[in-house]
C-alpha cells in the first residue's frame, strides 16, 4: 500500500557528489552591542557563509547557533558545518 510518501533517492548519494562549490566567502556581520557576564562592552557577530562564484540572487538559508549560553562556546566551532553546507547546491 503507497501513501505518496517518496524518498529523495539523492539522500543515499556520497556527500561530495552534491558539491557544487569549492571555495566559501565568509563574511563576519556585527549585529548588536552588549554587556558581557563580566560586565564588558562587547558585540555579537555572526559569519555568513556563502559560495564564492554563485550567480543566483536568492538561496535557501541555514541558521546554526552554537551553544554555551552566551557564555561558553565559539561560533568558529560551527565553522566545518557551515563550509560544507554552503558548498552544496541547495544550499
Amino acid at each position: 500500500m503507497q501513501h505518496g510518501f517518496q524518498p529523495k533517492t539523492r539522500a543515499v548519494m556520497a556527500p561530495d557528489i552534491l558539491i557544487m562549490f569549492t571555495t566559501v566567502k565568509k563574511t563576519t556581520a556585527v549585529y548588536a552591542p552588549t554587556i558581557s557576564h563580566l560586565g564588558q562592552n562587547i558585540n555579537l557577530a555572526m559569519d555568513v557563509y556563502e559560495p564564492e562564484g554563485d550567480n543566483l540572487t536568492a538561496r535557501p538559508v541555514v541558521i546554526f547557533a552554537h551553544g554555551g549560553s552566551f557564555i561558553f562556546g565559539d561560533k568558529s566551532n560551527m565553522q566545518p558545518w557551515c563550509e560544507l553546507l554552503a558548498k552544496k547546491k541547495d544550499t
